[in-house]
């Protein structure tokens, strides 16, 4: 597992990801270790709005936006990182979640019934109530402060995600149909 202060988020850039309160997590995030870095792969609508965020809270350094990336690059970027983080409010299924779970990365994110229902609390990841972001980032610090921590739910993230496996979902369609 990696050993540095890079976090990662992978998604759309529109409101319900809810980028600006994850600028306002960085900010917080800095004040403590100003080597933090996040990398952002992704494009969208709120593009725009979140550069000039990033710029009128002096992030440029901390803060890279990687626009849109190949799987391949993607994975890359998930396993040269930390911890995965997003601010989604709403999610049907997260599938940034479960590939940087099944690459051992430990996510912190919001608790919604999307969240809940892909992590275990304080066990494959971090869940968040009542989008408290001090807790979100005191949460990160931790995580970046206590490698065993960091390895032990990344462990378990993988074990988590295997449960998503395409071999062991299409087995549970069959049992379903018999």
């Amino acid at each position: 597992y990696k050993n540095n202060k890079k976090l990662i988020f992978v998604g759309k850039l529109n409101k319900s990801k809810r980028l600006d309160d994850l600028i306002d997590i960085m900010e917080k995030l800095i004040h403590i270790d100003n080597d933090i870095v996040l990398n952002i792969i992704g494009d969208g609508d709120e593009r725009v709005e979140l550069i000039q965020n990033i710029k009128d809270k002096g992030l440029e350094k901390n803060v890279l936006l990687l626009g849109t990336c190949y799987l391949d690059e993607i994975i890359e970027e998930l396993i040269d990182s930390s911890v995965f983080i997003t601010t989604s409010e709403v999610e049907t299924f997260n599938l940034a979640i479960l590939q940087a779970m099944s690459v051992g990365l430990p996510v912190v994110c919001f608790e919604n019934e999307s969240t809940k229902s892909l992590i275990t609390n304080e066990i494959d990841g971090i869940l968040v109530e009542n989008r408290n972001l001090e807790s979100f980032s005191d949460n990160i610090i931790d995580l970046i402060n206590d490698l065993d921590k960091r390895n032990n739910i990344g462990e378990c993230a993988i074990e988590k995600s295997i449960n998503y496996d395409v071999n062991v979902i299409k087995r549970e369609w069959i049992k379903l149909f018999k």
